[in-house]
């Protein structure tokens, strides 16, 4: 059956009920450290003339593998800065900030992880999940990390990895010009519709309860002319 609905005023929003979900996330990566030498994934960008390097900052851009073997897989890169914000400790302190962004190839394409927290020299600890995007949206967690290999040249450390996140609607969407006031639909008892209006284009999103929030349905109808 056919219904006429009347668009809704200029930036005005509908919303029936939630459209998202929370899952957890559960992964063990090895991040490899390469201080120095020609393969070096991290480079000093400022060197105070300071007790125990205090002010110290370096960019970085470690790999993350899925083992620590040479069968290893590249899963991620953890891209950031870390300083030394420690005057007087012998181990160095350093204060990281990065983004765990995922490999093109990895089942997590496109995502990131936001993570800070503290590395001290030698010691195992944990770091802060503040955020993330793509299949990680809204992430919040902890990576606890420790130190597996140490090399004069190299050091592997086991991250694990436990947040939760949400799952946003992805919408179908189709924008259309808007040739009078009204959108003719054809839908089911058990559609739930979004229907938003921008300047002259419509926004339809079709989301189906009944199979989980994070499903979205084929828009049925279509523009009356």
């Amino acid at each position: 059956m056919a219904d006429q609905l009347p668009l809704p005023a200029l930036h005005h929003h509908q919303q029936h009920g939630c459209c998202f979900r929370r899952n957890q996330l559960i992964l063990d990566l090895y991040l490899d450290q390469v201080p120095n030498g020609g393969s070096k994934n991290q480079s000093v960008v400022l060197r105070p003339n300071a007790p125990s390097n205090f002010g110290m900052l370096a960019v970085n851009d470690w790999a993350l593998y899925d083992g620590d073997q040479h069968d290893r897989k590249l899963v991620a890169h953890a891209r950031g800065h870390h300083m030394q914000t420690s005057q007087h400790d012998v181990n160095h302190q350093w204060f990281i900030s990065c983004q765990i962004v995922f490999a093109d190839d990895s089942r997590h394409k496109g995502s990131t992880l936001v993570v800070i927290g503290t590395l001290v020299d030698g010691q195992k600890g944990d770091w802060a999940i503040v955020g993330g995007t793509g299949e990680f949206t809204l992430a919040q967690g902890v990576i606890y990390h420790d130190i597996v290999r140490n090399h004069a040249s190299r050091r592997f450390r086991l991250l694990q990895i436990r947040a939760q996140y949400i799952t946003m609607g992805s919408p179908v969407t189709r924008l259309g010009h808007v040739s009078n006031r009204f959108l003719r639909l054809r839908v089911s008892p058990n559609v739930v519709t979004h229907c938003s209006l921008y300047h002259s284009y419509i926004n339809l999103t079709i989301v189906q309860p009944d199979v989980g929030c994070d499903h979205v349905g084929n828009i049925i109808g279509s523009l009356a002319k």
